[in-house]
């Protein structure tokens, strides 16, 4: 609502200042759509649904969804002080992960049990070199917004 009054105001300034924000007016209208599809996680935005209202609300009741109030210890005691949840989180995961180092016939019990997925032309193509020509189609074909690099730039800083 308050972008559309903003737009609305925007083309009524005068000359060079009107235009600058005719010519910005698609990044800004981006950005503000890629604020909300982010924030909604829906996919209907693809459509070209600008019903800011919609996603706003969707968002917004996203986030209450995804509040934890509380948990149930190991006594099946309900839980909701910050400490405590930390305390049953941090447990359940270190209980999870646990590794009692098992022994080298257990192991190889274990991964019998796995089969190989890769035969050895699949092997062999993954383990050849690949040429800059092989990184710049790769690159190009990522979605400009989806990955960040390692140097945390986004895949279409490097696209143009």
């Amino acid at each position: 609502m308050r972008l559309e009054r903003l737009v609305k105001m925007m083309f009524q300034l005068p000359g060079k200042i009107s235009r600058f924000w005719k010519t910005n007016l698609d990044k800004i209208m981006e950005t503000n759509e890629r604020y909300w599809k982010q924030r909604a996680k829906v996919d209907w935005l693809r459509n070209r649904d600008r019903n800011t209202r919609f996603f706003h609300s969707k968002a917004s009741a996203r986030k209450s969804r995804n509040k934890l109030k509380g948990l149930f210890d190991d006594s099946g005691i309900w839980r909701d002080s910050n400490h405590d949840l930390k305390r049953i989180v941090g447990q359940y995961f270190s209980e999870i992960f646990y590794s009692g180092y098992p022994s080298q016939l257990a192991l190889g019990k274990v991964l019998e049990g796995i089969h190989l997925k890769l035969d050895n032309n699949m092997s062999r193509f993954l383990n050849s070199k690949f040429s800059g020509e092989d990184v710049n189609r790769v690159v190009l074909d990522m979605h400009p917004t989806k990955a960040l690099g390692s140097d945390g730039l986004p895949t279409d800083f490097y696209q143009k």
